[in-house]
């Protein structure tokens, strides 16, 4: 008993390290997307104010990262998760809608955040409608908005199977409060 107790608290806590991982890793990408977006945006005015000019310079793409990273159940010395990519994760909304299952995630963030504080983070669970803030949230806490309104608990069909569901998901991300939905 004792054992299997001790297999589920770590495996709830890997299953956490995986998401704080998922939203330090899906930061960096959004951060490179940006990046490549501004460049485009600065590109296009260059080329619109010096349209007389024969021709313009792009600016240089963004390297590739020299080596991958890779993230499974054998990842779980939290000690190898720099404090500052913790500071970036906590500053991500993420819109979580799961099934029961999918509860585990929560309960291992919330083992994670018992062992040490710099870990913290806030959730507040999906009401009758989308939010309209993000004031539930602590600063400096990974924010995590639980379900998908109306309901916490949901299945496929509420989230993303059917039109109903992608409605529901639609209206939740058209808040643009949050960073990422899964």
């Amino acid at each position: 008993m004792k054992t299997q107790k001790r297999f589920n608290t770590n495996l709830i806590a890997i299953f956490a390290l995986l998401l704080i991982a998922w939203a330090i890793l899906s930061l960096s990408k959004s951060i490179g997307n940006r990046s490549a977006q501004a460049r485009s945006t600065s590109t296009n005015a260059v080329q619109e104010v010096s349209s007389s000019q024969t021709s313009v310079t792009a600016p240089a793409a963004p390297s590739a990262a020299s080596s991958a990273i890779i993230i499974d159940h054998n990842a779980t010395d939290l000690s190898k998760i720099p404090d500052y990519w913790l500071g970036k994760a906590k500053e991500l909304a993420i819109h979580y809608a799961h099934t029961s299952h999918g509860s585990q995630l929560i309960s291992g963030i919330g083992a994670l955040e018992n062992q040490n504080a710099k870990y913290a983070y806030s959730i507040f669970n999906a009401g009758s409608t989308p939010p309209s803030s993000l004031s539930a949230c602590a600063p400096g806490t990974l924010c995590v908005y639980d379900g998908n309104p109306p309901k916490i608990d949901i299945a496929s069909e509420d989230y993303w199977s059917t039109t109903s569901g992608i409605n529901r998901t639609k209206a939740v991300a058209d808040t643009g409060l949050f960073d990422y939905s899964m």
